[in-house]
């Protein structure tokens, strides 16, 4: 795959997730669960990465975004993209090493956007 280019079904907001999956799903009462929401770490640790089916144009004005909406929630940017999930109506699946990270996950889940940050996460996706 060429740098910048994304496969079939990543052009939704959610990742790989097509806007007809989500609305088959909403349509039948189903569940939306993200599968590696953080990105193995990729927000929090800028020894990490974003891979590469993530990584792609547009990342930096989404990264942006992301950066100033955590910075006014006082939330770390992968606590702010798992309130932006659950938000959605999506269910995160988290795998952690530490109790740290537990609790931080917990934190996220219940951290409150505005209707403004929402409005500037979706925007910039």
């Amino acid at each position: 795959m060429r740098p910048g280019t994304r496969p079939p079904g990543v052009e939704h907001r959610f990742g790989v997730l097509s806007d007809e999956q989500r609305d088959y799903a909403d349509a039948h009462g189903l569940e939306v669960w993200a599968h590696t929401p953080l990105l193995a770490g990729a927000y929090d640790n800028p020894a990490k990465q974003i891979p590469e089916p993530y990584d792609h144009v547009g990342n930096e004005r989404r990264l942006a975004a992301l950066d100033g909406v955590s910075a006014e929630s006082g939330a770390t940017r992968g606590q702010t993209v798992l309130a932006w999930h659950v938000a959605h109506g999506v269910r995160p699946m988290l795998g952690g090493s530490n109790l740290d990270q537990l609790d931080a996950a917990m934190e996220a889940v219940r951290l409150p956007l505005t209707t403004e940050q929402l409005a500037r996460l979706d925007a910039a996706v």
